[in-house]
């Protein structure tokens, strides 16, 4: 037989059920309705305040009523792992994205639209460059290459990048859609659309530290139908291009 709960615990119980769901749910013995409902709104304004600003476009689209009945079953029924207010709109995406009743060009914009903020506010440890790398007398194939620590290798199965509220609708076509996103040396926000072999290249240098030489000759044996000059040429072009806007580091 389990215990009856302490006093103090079901005041607690029953105070944060009435400040998720004022609608639904009693207040504690003593405490007047009027009076939760003034505290009920200040907290739930504090999360919204917290989360908006981070998912504009979504907002747009959704329209006022249906994005604050969106934060209000947040609010209700999502059970947060931090405490920390700058997290929340990492736990509001991963609400959203169990939520199988909304259209998944929602769910993946919502993800989108965090990205950024999650590139943004990221502290990673940058790689020690060893001795070296940076002498820029090394043939490049043969050169180990890092990358650059904040970046995101996203694939989407709409053009989320494209999404507004101009052009939405529910029957948005599926177009499959490869994006990096990263921070730039000026802490700025960068979105670059790439084609399948970028991606999977940088997948590979993401997951390893691979020389130019040794990714390329990967990659070989992903696209044997593509002779091995013309994927050197093309391979170390994309190197170069990622090395010039700062994805690729050494």
């Amino acid at each position: 037989m389990s215990k009856a709960l302490p006093s103090f615990q079901i005041y607690q119980r029953d105070f944060t059920a009435y400040i998720r769901d004022p609608g639904k749910k009693r207040p504690p013995d003593g405490l007047k309705a009027e009076a939760m409902d003034v505290y009920a709104e200040i907290v739930f304004n504090t999360i919204e305040t917290c989360i908006s600003p981070c998912f504009p476009v979504c907002r747009a689209i959704l329209g006022e009523q249906a994005w604050t009945e969106l934060l209000r079953h947040f609010f209700r029924d999502h059970s947060s792992s931090t405490p920390v207010f700058r997290e929340i709109p990492q736990e509001f995406m991963q609400y959203v994205q169990g939520r199988s009743d909304l259209a998944l060009p929602i769910r993946e914009l919502v993800h989108y639209e965090w990205v950024e903020l999650a590139v943004s506010t990221s502290n990673p440890v940058m790689p020690t460059l060893i001795d070296g790398i940076r002498d820029t007398s090394l043939p490049m194939l043969d050169s180990i290459l890092f990358m650059n620590p904040t970046l995101q290798n996203l694939t989407y199965r709409f053009p989320v990048h494209r999404i507004s509220p101009r052009v939405w609708t529910e029957s948005l076509a599926e177009e499959d859609t490869r994006l990096l996103v990263y921070r730039d040396q000026d802490f700025e926000v960068k979105f670059i659309e790439i084609n399948p072999i970028t991606s999977r290249m940088v997948g590979c240098l993401q997951q390893h530290r691979y020389t130019a030489n040794e990714v390329l000759r990967r990659m070989a044996g992903e696209l044997p139908q593509l002779p091995w000059e013309k994927l050197v040429q093309f391979g170390t072009g994309i190197l170069l291009e990622l090395k010039k806007q700062g994805i690729v580091l050494g």
